[in-house]
């Protein structure tokens, strides 16, 4: 995947989740830091600036945003990705109607944002999650 090509799909800087220098699994991250400017994520606070349409305040205390305050293709995915059982990427990339790189970035977020989990079987929404403020997304 080319940082250029998924930073531009999708306009938003990509991000990295720093590692240990000393580690070879950082080697990629770093690389993205370095060469592409991806920002760096940190904590739940970071991951709320990310998907956070561009314009609004972040929430207060690194709060994650309600679904409603999503970005719309980050809603879409959201709403792609079922209860069970769980699905692919490619699945939820063609229901939310992105791309895969999109869908990859997007999951990878609302991941980190605490909205769905990744399993052996693929992507599914996190049982006890409902978007924050009581707002949900329907399959």
């Amino acid at each position: 995947m080319d940082p250029r090509v998924l930073g531009a799909e999708t306009d938003h800087p990509e991000t990295g989740v720093p590692g240990p220098v000393t580690s070879a699994l950082s080697a990629g991250c770093h690389r993205l830091l370095r060469d592409w400017n991806a920002v760096c994520v940190t904590d739940a606070a970071d991951v709320a600036e990310q998907v956070t349409p561009i314009g609004t305040e972040p929430r207060d205390g690194g709060a994650l945003p309600a679904v409603d305050e999503l970005e719309p293709e980050a809603q879409r995915v959201l709403a792609a990705v079922p209860r069970r059982p769980p699905a692919g990427t490619s699945t939820v990339a063609v229901a939310a109607g992105v791309g895969l790189d999109a869908a990859l970035r997007h999951l990878g977020l609302l991941a980190a944002g605490g909205f769905v989990e990744r399993g052996s079987a693929g992507w599914r929404r996190k049982p006890s999650n409902t978007g924050g403020h009581g707002d949900s997304v329907s399959p």
